[in-house]
């Protein structure tokens, strides 16, 4: 009976590989992000990537910049994932 009500047409099944796809990526961009977010949380003070990822620049953003910094995209891709700084 499901069958009737539910029937799979090739157009559908591309439509959910698609999202099976775009979903795969997406998390792969994620678990890369926080990989490098570990690795230069974990340098020293002195080394350049770590110097940027602190440096907060002044002023105000131009306008087309993004609204969400690269930071806090992190953060919330964490909070997300149930993990905390330091984890």
């Amino acid at each position: 009976m499901s069958n009737a009500i539910y029937a799979e047409t090739p157009l559908l099944a591309v439509r959910e590989r698609e999202i099976e796809v775009k979903s795969s990526i997406a998390s792969r961009l994620e678990n890369r992000a926080l990989r490098w977010y570990g690795q230069v949380s974990r340098m020293g003070e002195e080394r350049w990537p770590k110097r940027i990822l602190e440096w907060s620049p002044r002023g105000r953003r131009r306008r087309g910049q993004p609204a969400v910094k690269w930071k806090t995209s992190i953060t919330e891709t964490m909070e997300g994932k149930g993990l905390k700084e330091g984890d």
